[in-house]
């Protein structure tokens, strides 16, 4: 219970520092090199276990789809690459 308090007093700042980790997330979106959904996904699912999930589950819904859209791309992306160059 004392952790909480604890969490509750530096709220301000995770809530910011988890944006900052969204924003990077996004870049990763056009960045190669950087995981994008997957940073964002992190930063709802910590969110939520400050917050509670069940004020995140649209969030957390429509960050997962977008996480396995985009995995399913990036696998087809490969593939079609892959087999266009043989």
């Amino acid at each position: 219970m004392q952790w909480s308090n604890q969490i509750q007093n530096y709220q301000v700042f995770i809530y910011w520092g988890l944006l900052a980790v969204m924003a990077i997330g996004v870049l990763g979106a056009v960045v190669p090199a950087l995981p994008g959904s997957s940073l964002v996904l992190a930063a709802i699912v910590v969110w939520g276990l400050i917050k509670g999930l069940g004020s995140i589950s649209l969030a957390l819904g429509v960050a997962i789809a977008v996480l396995l859209a985009s995995t399913v791309v990036d696998l087809l992306a490969t593939f079609w690459g892959a087999k266009k160059q043989v």
